[in-house]
């Protein structure tokens, strides 16, 4: 089948306004094994600013709490849910096998025979004309034949240097609109980015994702539609956040202890310890600045909403 749709614009909010357009206007009805859907084949979707993250749209509910801390479990390289990601996302259980982990986590996925790394090293090495740097996420022994509830949707990544820049390429084979693609796979995989980028040195550059099958189910219909009612929305006062700043070295480190010190708290809170002074704790022990850093303010939101959902009287970061 030929490419059906290109969706294109400078921010999250802007090519999800889009994509809802474009879906609930031009979809086909089929059955999945999730339920009914409307859905368009072969899409190609391309964010011009991907450091423009943050989904905010009017009708969309977005926890942006919860598309923090899941940017922070992937890049720890766990799969197991309690009580992190749980936390924060509570239907979390609903798509594991045995309750405990997401088989799927793209988390130890990207770090797996050192794929993270070498996809970084493959630009010292080769130097930045190198169409070398990919992550495999679909792994034919785990996953091929496997019935699960958590077979992943994302399937490939390749980092590409263009005009001095690092460009994002990932490939899935199905992509929901809600919850999905637009609601924290692209927010994750920037997030990525932004993180090779700085280790390879270069700026950031376009971030674009092929899909086989864009889809709303019939179950977030409504939320679609209360996007698309406003549709097209101004979105002319968005402005690109200021960049993370990673470690230099040992990142999955660093996110681990980040993800540790959150279940500590989320399991025993205490609202005379806030957790913010321990955050700051974990940056200065990876030696990752806090002043300008957009990472460290993720990192204070994580710390707050912990706080205020324990029933902590706290001030907002």
């Amino acid at each position: 089948m030929l490419l059906n749709s290109i969706i294109k614009g400078d921010s999250l909010s802007e090519i999800t306004d889009l994509a809802i357009e474009r879906v609930i206007e031009e979809g086909k009805k089929s059955s999945s094994r999730n339920g009914d859907v409307t859905y368009l084949n072969n899409v190609i979707v391309e964010l011009t600013n991907p450091m423009s993250r943050h989904l905010n749209l009017e009708g969309r509910n977005n926890n942006i709490y919860a598309t923090i801390g899941e940017l922070f479990w992937i890049m720890s390289g766990t799969n197991v849910i309690d009580p992190f990601l749980s936390f924060f996302l509570p239907r979390a259980k609903d798509y594991s096998d045995d309750g405990v982990t997401w088989r799927g986590g793209y988390g130890p996925r990207i770090y797996m025979d050192n794929q993270l790394q070498s996809a970084i090293d493959v630009f010292k090495t080769d130097g930045l004309d190198t169409r070398r740097s990919v992550i495999s996420i679909y792994d034919s022994f785990l996953d091929s034949g496997v019935e699960t509830k958590d077979l992943p949707c994302n399937n490939l990544i390749h980092f590409l240097v263009c005009e001095g820049k690092l460009n994002m390429n990932v490939v899935s084979r199905s992509s929901d609109v809600i919850w999905g693609l637009f609601g924290i796979n692209i927010a994750e995989w920037t997030f990525l980015q932004e993180y090779v980028a700085q280790m390879v040195g270069v700026p950031v550059g376009t971030y674009t994702h092929f899909t086989s099958n864009l889809h709303i189910y019939d179950a977030t219909e409504k939320q679609a539609n209360d996007v698309y009612k406003n549709f097209p929305q101004d979105l002319t006062e968005h402005v690109a956040s200021r960049p993370c700043i990673f470690p230099e070295k040992n990142v999955k480190g660093f996110f681990t202890s980040l993800v540790d010190l959150y279940s500590r708290e989320i399991k025993d809170y205490s609202c005379a310890y806030y957790t913010e002074c321990s955050v700051d704790k974990v940056f200065a022990d990876y030696n990752v600045p806090t002043s300008g850093n957009t990472l460290y303010n993720y990192a204070q939101l994580l710390s707050y909403y912990i706080a205020v959902m324990r029933g902590c009287d706290v001030d907002q970061p």
